[in-house]
């Protein structure tokens, strides 16, 4: 999966391409200084060049990952209809994560990274 997120997109299904399209869009408009790259060998999103976020598919799922397991931690009150483990974020296709929730999510990232990096 070594490839980064626009790549990754034209491997999806329509439906899937959908979805990233707007993950994409949020990210954006959260973070209008983000870029495109890979970590840990997934496509992900960079923020000053630490990776901020990254969403892949899975089998059963879609999987958010914002490396971070405090930030899955502080957002748990919210994340109670989305499977969670310590570093990741578990949707489905007909249960999408509220943009509220992901444009929460990548601000309190943005702000962990902008506190490592002081």
């Amino acid at each position: 999966m070594n490839q980064p997120f626009d790549e990754y997109i034209t491997t999806l299904t329509s439906d899937e391409q959908d979805e990233f399209r707007r993950i994409k869009r949020i990210v954006e408009s959260v973070v209008p200084t983000v870029a495109q790259g890979v970590s840990y060998a997934l496509p992900a999103f960079l923020y000053k060049g630490q990776p901020l976020l990254s969403c892949v598919v899975r089998k059963k799922f879609i999987s958010l990952y914002p490396f971070s397991g405090k930030v899955i931690d502080n957002l748990a009150s919210q994340l109670t209809a989305f499977e969670t483990t310590s570093g990741s974020i578990h949707f489905k296709l007909d249960n999408l994560l509220p943009q509220a929730i992901l444009e929460d999510l990548l601000t309190a990232r943005t702000r962990e990274i902008d506190k490592s990096l002081a």
